[in-house]
């Protein structure tokens, strides 16, 4: 974080973490993150808390307008993973060359998985090395459930921005046929990715 910090050009970093991630914070404050410029913020366990624009407002109370970028409003997000391959490359020499890749979902079974995988490792291959899938999926989701976007093949690679990979049977891919929606707009005033859907 703090090779991110002085690239960056700012005085101080913020490291936001859930707060139900007790032994996190714990191990971070441990390393006396002060002594690089570097705070950590706890906060609260609410969906889009780890949204770009959501973590600035939440941490910093500066607001990323709509179509605006961080650094509009003097703010640089980076995720763990890239605050990661910045010291390897830094200390270790290491190019970006893979990325923890979460695989889940009821395709899977009961089962989840964390893993190190190369950039351009083809889905299937990582499938296949988390045993198979238990049923057939009948959609592939890259990212999360609600912002992510769809595979259309198993052969499709990991790159360095998919952070995780979800594997939904028919149970999961049900689309809204009638949707109780009667377009009164208050939806729009209220949401935080301050999404437009009308």
């Amino acid at each position: 974080m703090e090779l991110a910090r002085i690239a960056s050009g700012l005085d101080k970093a913020y490291y936001g973490i859930e707060k139900n991630k007790q032994d996190a914070i714990d191990l971070l404050l441990s390393k006396n993150p002060a002594q690089y410029g570097v705070e950590i913020v706890p906060e609260n366990v609410k969906y889009p808390q780890g949204a770009e624009k959501m973590q600035i407002k939440a941490i910093t109370n500066r607001e990323v307008k709509p179509g605006g970028l961080p650094s509009g409003v003097g703010c640089n997000v980076i995720s763990t993973q890239t605050a990661y391959a910045i010291y390897r490359a830094c200390y270790e020499g290491m190019p970006s060359i893979e990325r923890v890749l979460t695989v889940a979902g009821s395709a899977m079974g009961d089962k989840s998985y964390n893993l190190q995988c190369r950039f351009g490792t083809p889905f299937s291959y990582i499938v296949e090395q988390c045993g198979g899938f238990v049923v057939e999926p009948k959609k592939i989701v890259l990212g999360g459930p609600m912002m992510g976007l769809i595979a259309t093949n198993l052969e499709a690679p990991n790159i360095k921005g998919t952070a995780g990979i979800l594997f939904f049977t028919d149970k999961e891919d049900r689309s809204v046929e009638n949707p109780t929606c009667i377009h009164c707009g208050k939806c729009l005033t209220v949401c935080p990715m301050k999404l437009e859907p009308l």
